[in-house]
């Protein structure tokens, strides 16, 4: 998610509140620890790749199609699977992730309860591993499918 002001709504205290105050507390209530990446003066990048690697599942925040955050997801994405997409209601996504699944939310009490829901759901299927997420993830499962019905023919063939 964005550090800094991305709108002259969504100011840098907005997103640490968004973070503190509603993301961070409704991931929690689900029984997982939950942990932002940090600002720090040295290579960021580097450590962010090293916790997009690590982590079990990332929530990538898309509202106002921050650069750094798209960056990041297409990292996230190219490493694993394992990642839910949120954005605020009203903005558009772009056409090429809109089938993987995307988490709307508002500003609110009730969408925020709608938002724990949905959350919930993204997680189950993150744990049950029936959910693709990402197009390269999608991608790479199909291409193993593929090579997997090869070996398969290939074998019967002997």
């Amino acid at each position: 998610m964005p550090f800094s002001k991305t709108s002259e709504k969504h100011t840098e205290q907005y997103w640490t509140d968004f973070f503190t105050k509603f993301l961070k507390p409704e991931i929690e209530s689900l029984g997982y620890r939950c942990e932002r990446s940090k600002a720090i003066p040295a290579n960021i990048i580097s450590t962010i790749i090293k916790q997009l690697s690590e982590a079990h599942t990332v929530i990538a925040v898309l509202t106002d199609f921050n650069a750094n955050v798209w960056y990041e997801l297409g990292i996230r994405h190219s490493l694993k699977k394992g990642t839910i997409m949120v954005i605020e209601d009203g903005q558009k996504l772009p056409s090429d992730i809109v089938s993987y699944g995307v988490i709307k939310y508002n500003d609110g009490i009730v969408a925020g309860l709608d938002f724990r829901s949905a959350l919930k759901s993204f997680i189950e299927k993150i744990q049950s591993n029936t959910q693709v997420d990402n197009p390269v993830q999608d991608f790479i499962d199909k291409e193993n499918l593929n090579i997997n019905k090869t070996s398969l023919v290939k074998a019967n063939e002997l």
